[in-house]
């Protein structure tokens, strides 16, 4: 103790207050790079994002025409991706089919013989309902018959068909299997 009470009568006191000034410096720039400095850099960064996000808002302008069109792209992409038979319970969806396959067959006069309808299944988040198909008619006939099917009863697809000439016939044995996708349970 002796020895420090020594030093400090032989230091002057300008330089012990320049000392004391120095490492009060010292703690104070600390302080601010280690907790001043990143807490500004963050608060510059949401700045910058909060003034682009605004911005974005602003470039938007979205009117009620834009979100009427919006709306209507919406469902039209829907109709692709899902077809006519969103709206129809899987418990109608039988009636729905075979009455489609009996319009197409009419509008194309192709003769539609028989519509088996087999075991619901499923495939990922669709419920998958088979149908054994005989339908008669010229082939061009029965050709666009089959492309109206699979663009009106979307989403219906051929999973195997079997074609025989019956004198100016031709008949067509087809499994055609539509997917419904399942709705959320409440």
């Amino acid at each position: 103790m002796a020895t420090l009470d020594a030093w400090m009568q032989q230091v002057r006191p300008q330089t012990l207050i320049a000392g004391a000034g120095a490492l009060t410096a010292i703690v104070a720039l600390a302080g601010f790079l280690y907790v001043l400095k990143p807490a500004l850099q963050a608060r510059g960064e949401l700045q910058q994002e909060r003034v682009a996000a605004l911005s974005q808002v602003e470039e938007a302008n979205i009117t009620p025409q834009a979100l009427a069109a919006a709306a209507r792209e919406v469902a039209d992409l829907r109709k692709q991706l899902v077809g006519a038979s969103w709206g129809v319970p899987l418990e109608e969806m039988e009636s729905f089919v075979i009455g489609g396959l009996d319009r197409i067959s009419v509008r194309h006069e192709v003769e539609l013989k028989s519509v088996t309808p087999g075991q619901l299944g499923s495939v990922l988040s669709f419920d998958e309902l088979p149908y054994q198909v005989q339908v008669a008619g010229d082939y061009f006939s029965l050709f666009d018959w089959l492309q109206d099917v699979e663009q009106e009863l979307i989403p219906m697809v051929t999973k195997g068909f079997e074609m025989a000439r019956r004198g100016e016939s031709v008949t067509l044995k087809l499994r055609l299997v539509a997917y419904k996708p399942r709705r959320a349970e409440s």
